[in-house]
């Protein structure tokens, strides 16, 4: 490849875009760097270095800017350019280095020696080449769409998802897509092999018609489109961006896209490790909210440098030390779980091991985990994967059929990297690790993670949970209108009340989580403690709440007897709340204006509500008269 000794600008930096190639063999070093120190570059003035889009993220969700943030200093880079037979190709300000490429490896000697020796530089390695672990989906029946069996693909939106029904459904996002929430104004940025057919496809115009493809980049070979290399990154997109009616529908089908090859594929299956780390850079520093890979890493083109298992703990591989800065620069961050888990290796990849990312595991239509589905735990055992979405037989394009089945986590990241788009849309008050939490603490394996499932299947419409049971006042025969109020303690849990009903007992809806509950009615002591300790629910392994009993407060005055009365026209119903129960005697009469009694009778003592029909009653005010134990009195009333 030939490679200009110079590199034109700050912004090549920024973007780790090549500037030409070398056309003989060479050899590529990473120079660690100490630090930042004499940058131009300050981070009281972000917008030399980070897109608007970029700093309107770190200031919505309070990220700070910092040194991480800074590109490499330029003075650096001249220095080490200088030295006879280097070529900087490209820099990593998160990992603050360059990678360097020589000639041959006589010539690295001298050249590398000679950087040692600045006071600068921490140390040099060589740029070590993974081996990619992917297929290629192959279509096995191009002569015909395959479908699965349902009821209906056509939902009440109008939209008809075709093959690409359930593995929408299984997440819930066909509920977020029938409110409104479909990925609008929200940017998910694609690293892949190749994107082939992409420009073309039909499936795909109403994404570029839009103009919502914001742009492409070739990492690999410095070009700036991505329209090559194979058709993987192509059925990456169709799972949340394609569109063929009445065949199938992503999971984000109105979403903004950045679409970046970082690898050379399909016929070399050999990439550099710093590849992946120039695209989520760059992502970063266009805007984008979501960075979704379905490749995994594992094995160098030589042997001797492959990971070990130890190698898992998300601080040593540099691509997963850069997934987890990525975190937290607020973008939410999903890699695939890889497929090896029939192999002898059977782990995740790099860099799945990377923490506060969501790492993915495939699923079939029946929500059990496929048996190629990489499993964890990482090397300091942490629970891996995270999520878990449809890998077997999820229905993608690549570019030339209107959609059939394919299989792996390759395709179940794609597909909950969209609807955590659409959740995250409907959601914007979170930040990236609390969209996380919340999926996470709301999946259906979360009350016990484990490390083929991880938390599980996340919903982004949760199914409710239904809480029952009975709260009572101490010596009174009506028990209504007790507070029961449910308090958010989990991040999936969303607050909410009741109210009890006469006989005490009450029902409620709930979102899953843990939820402090607190009992109250006024003139009564409010019930907050069970046992001593805080009363709290985990609606994981749910057991329904016991009854408790509220008592008097002792200093609350005596309740006065009162009541409301109103009739309703619709029903020609005559309704009469009274504020308690309990009475020795209950009678209730109605006169009209002149005093005629118009109906009387006694009522139940223990009722807090009586309904009278009075259809036989014109329209006109009438007295309403409730005597009572502790009290008469009389009302007026309008039916109309």
């Amino acid at each position: 490849m030939v490679m200009n000794k110079k590199i034109i600008s700050v912004l090549f930096l920024l973007y780790f875009t090549f500037s030409g190639f070398h056309a003989f063999p060479q050899v590529k070093y990473w120079v660690n760097l100490k630090d930042k120190t004499g940058t131009p570059y300050t981070t009281a003035n972000p917008s030399a270095f980070l897109t608007p889009q970029s700093i309107l993220r770190r200031t919505t969700y309070n990220i700070a800017v910092n040194a991480s943030d800074l590109p490499v200093n330029p003075s650096y880079i001249t220095q080490i350019e200088n030295v006879p037979n280097v070529t900087v190709m490209y820099a990593s300000k998160w990992l603050n280095g360059v990678v360097v490429s020589i000639p041959d490896r006589t010539l690295a000697v001298t050249a590398l020696s000679t950087i040692k020796t600045f006071s600068f530089v921490l140390d040099t390695t060589r740029v070590k080449k993974y081996h990619l672990s992917y297929n290629e989906p192959v279509n096995v029946n191009p002569q015909s769409d395959v479908t699965f069996g349902r009821a209906s693909t056509t939902t009440s939106s109008g939209y008809n998802y075709g093959g690409s029904y359930w593995q929408n459904q299984q997440l819930n996002v066909i509920c977020l897509h029938e409110q409104g929430y479909r990925g609008q104004g929200m940017t998910i940025a694609v690293l892949d092999v190749g994107f082939i057919n992409a420009d073309t496809f039909y499936g795909f115009d109403s994404l570029r018609n839009s103009g919502r493809i914001l742009g492409t980049r070739d990492f690999d070979n410095g070009f700036s489109h991505a329209y090559y290399g194979g058709g993987h990154g192509t059925g990456v997109l169709s799972c949340m961006a394609g569109n063929v009616p009445g065949k199938m529908l992503g999971s984000a089908p109105l979403a903004n896209y950045w679409l970046l090859k970082t690898e050379d594929g399909p016929s070399e299956t050999v990439s550099e490790e710093y590849n992946w780390i120039r695209g989520a850079e760059f992502a970063d520093s266009v805007g984008a909210d979501i960075l979704t890979t379905s490749l995994g890493y594992t094995e160098f083109d030589d042997p001797s440098q492959n990971h070990s298992y130890s190698t898992l703990t998300g601080r040593k591989a540099p691509m997963s030390i850069a997934a987890t800065m990525a975190a937290r620069k607020g973008l939410f961050v999903l890699n695939a779980a890889g497929n090896e888990g029939t192999t002898s290796w059977h782990y995740i990849s790099v860099p799945g091991d990377a923490d506060s990312i969501c790492t993915v595991g495939a699923i079939d239509t029946l929500n059990n985990v496929a048996d190629f589905s990489s499993v964890g735990p990482t090397f300091d055992k942490r629970i891996k994967p995270d999520l878990v979405a449809r890998g077997l037989n999820s229905w993608i394009t690549d570019g030339v059929s209107s959609g059939f089945p394919a299989s792996g986590t390759s395709f179940a990241t794609p597909i909950l990297a969209g609807a955590v788009a659409c959740f995250w849309q409907a959601h914007r008050s979170y930040n990236n690790m609390k969209v996380l939490d919340t999926l996470k603490k709301g999946a259906d394996n979360h009350c016990s993670p484990n490390n083929s499932r991880g938390w599980g299947l996340p919903k982004m419409c949760p199914d409710l949970i239904t809480v029952k049971s009975k709260a009572v006042l101490d010596r009174r025969n009506n028990h209504a209108g007790i507070k029961v109020k449910f308090v958010a303690v989990s991040a999936s849990a969303q607050s909410d009340s009741v109210f009890t009903n006469a006989d005490g007992t009450y029902s409620i809806n709930l979102n899953p989580g843990t939820y402090k509950l607190i009992f109250s009615k006024q003139y009564y002591q409010y019930i907050s403690y069970k046992d001593g300790s805080l009363f709290k629910i985990d609606l994981c392994a749910y057991i329904n709440p016991e009854s408790v009993i509220l008592f008097r407060d002792p200093e609350a005055p005596e309740i006065q007897f009162d009541f409301t009365a109103f009739a309703d026209p619709s029903t020609s119903q005559l309704t009469i709340l009274l504020s308690d129960a309990g009475y020795d005697y209950l009678k209730i009469e109605v006169y009209d204006m002149s005093g005629k009694t118009l109906i009387s009778g006694d009522a139940d003592e223990k009722s807090t509500t009586i309904q009278l029909d009075v259809t036989n009653l014109s329209a006109d005010i009438y007295l309403v008269n409730v005597k009572t134990s502790k009290g008469t009195k009389t009302k007026k009333i309008l039916k109309r």
